[in-house]
């Protein structure tokens, strides 16, 4: 009987450990996007961003992710803005986040 209770114990700390991690990754994802999208508006200095992106985060997934797929797909674009970014974000998050837990 306590053996039932301890694997059910295991396994919803596992299951919740997981759901925080993801969580936290796409809070991380946010704020470093965020933070890069006003550095790419204000400069276009490549010192700058990677400073700007390596304040911005603790996740170094999320800070090569970032660096070198998102702001060379983003500067491709000649469209983008800042409202371009607001629209997307939840597409840009969930590609980042995607990337940095792999």
């Amino acid at each position: 009987m306590y053996y039932k209770l301890l694997l059910a114990l295991i396994v919803t700390v596992t299951l919740e450990q997981s759901a925080i991690a993801e969580t936290q990754i796409e809070h991380q994802c946010t704020d470093a996007l965020m933070d890069a999208t006003k550095a790419l508006m204000s400069t276009n200095d490549s010192r700058e961003l990677n400073i700007v992106v390596n304040n911005s985060t603790k996740f170094l997934k999320v800070r090569r992710y970032i660096s070198t797929k998102w702001i060379p797909k983003v500067r491709g674009d000649k469209s983008f803005t800042t409202n371009t970014f607001i629209m997307n974000l939840e597409e840009y998050v969930k590609e980042c986040a995607s990337s940095a837990s792999q």
